[in-house]
């Protein structure tokens, strides 16, 4: 198909060619927009059915996840992996990263976050 569509673009002068390529863009950018509609009826459709509306899915996806639990906060990361930066807040049994690392030998303070 493509090389079809080459060869009948030989014939062209540079105008009639600039015209085909500023035609093709239109079409593009067309096409295009009528994916994005697509895909935002269908994630609004989606959240709806879950009882959620599209505005809070995106300010959701804004702040970088959901929010806390009503009346709690966020408890700040205490100790981080340093090769796949996982977290953990001092809370808790702590995770199997860090009990892997403190039955080598190594003190969790090593993996404390600065601050």
């Amino acid at each position: 198909m493509l090389s079809g569509i080459m060869d009948s673009l030989k014939g062209l002068s540079v105008q009639e060619l600039d015209d085909v390529i500023a035609a093709a863009e239109r079409e593009k950018q067309a096409k295009r927009e009528a994916a994005r509609r697509a895909l935002l009826e269908e994630v609004r459709i989606k959240a709806e059915a879950l009882g959620l509306s599209l505005d809070s899915l995106l300010q959701e996806a804004r702040r970088g996840g959901p929010p806390p639990p009503s009346g709690r906060t966020p408890v700040r990361a205490k100790y981080r992996h340093p090769e796949t930066g996982e977290t953990w807040s001092g809370r808790g049994t702590a995770p199997a990263w860090l009990q892997r690392v403190e039955a080598t030998g190594r003190s969790r303070e090593e993996f404390a976050v600065a601050g």
